[in-house]
């Protein structure tokens, strides 16, 4: 017995492609795949915001640190 084919629509090519795989489990698995690549897409946004935040705290310390006097 064969197994069934289904037409998915790639949105990328803007045409339908035939394949074994049912649309529930394809819309699924790209779920999946969209939330794993959110979620590290995320954690690398926080790294670098604690590295700029960093970079703009040491250089805003080391300004206020300098000695200013206008003797």
């Amino acid at each position: 017995m064969s197994k069934p084919i289904f037409d998915v629509f790639n949105i990328l090519s803007g045409k339908f492609e035939r394949t074994d795989i049912a649309s529930e489990d394809f819309y699924d698995h790209m779920a999946k795949v969209l939330a794993n690549e959110t979620t590290r897409l995320l954690d690398m946004y926080k790294a670098e915001r604690e590295i700029v935040t960093s970079i703009i705290n040491k250089a805003a310390e080391t300004e206020e640190s300098k000695d200013r006097s206008m003797d």
